[in-house]
């Protein structure tokens, strides 16, 4: 009887077994259909998008056709003269650029297109601002100098912000 009762056992091991084998069969073929319609669901949404891109491209195509651009208003001769004679004035006038800002320290590293000794007052413009600055100090790699000459770049201490861009002129 013993040996009933373990056969009995066994045959019911071995049901749950193949039903367990049979549910993750069919997990597995769910997975498989699964990823099938997720490809052809992508493939169906790239066609329709280059549907649409083509149509977009006619549409757009058939706009620049109808849409026709206003003429542009011709710059006085006067205007441009005034314009280049402002801008050469104060291109002859420059002293130089500043390269780059420590903000920490307060010091503005300056390439220079003409000569700038200690004591000389310099006008620092960027766009509208322009800020008064006397040169108390000028350094050349870390060394103090009196005067640096054109084509020198130089660590200056300023009093106010000169970022990068600011346009060192004679004050």
């Amino acid at each position: 009887m013993a040996k009933k009762k373990k056969l009995k056992k066994t045959k019911k091991t071995a049901r749950k077994v193949k039903k367990t084998v049979r549910k993750a069969k069919k997990a597995k073929s769910k997975v498989k259909k699964g990823k099938k319609k997720a490809v052809k669901k992508v493939k169906k949404t790239k066609k329709k998008g280059k549907k649409k891109a083509a149509k977009g491209r006619k549409l757009k195509a058939a706009k620049s056709v109808k849409k026709a651009k206003p003429a542009k208003k011709p710059m006085t001769a006067q205007r441009n003269k005034a314009i280049s004679n402002a801008s050469a004035a104060v291109m002859q006038r420059l002293i130089g650029k500043v390269v780059h800002y420590y903000d920490r320290i307060g010091v503005a590293i300056i390439d220079l297109k003409e000569p700038l000794r200690v004591g000389d007052m310099v006008m620092l413009k960027k766009g509208d601002r322009i800020v008064p600055q006397r040169i108390e100090s000028i350094e050349i790699e870390h060394a103090s100098v009196t005067s640096a000459k054109r084509g020198d770049i130089v660590g200056v201490k300023v009093d106010t912000e000169a970022y990068e861009g600011t346009v060192v002129l004679p004050g």
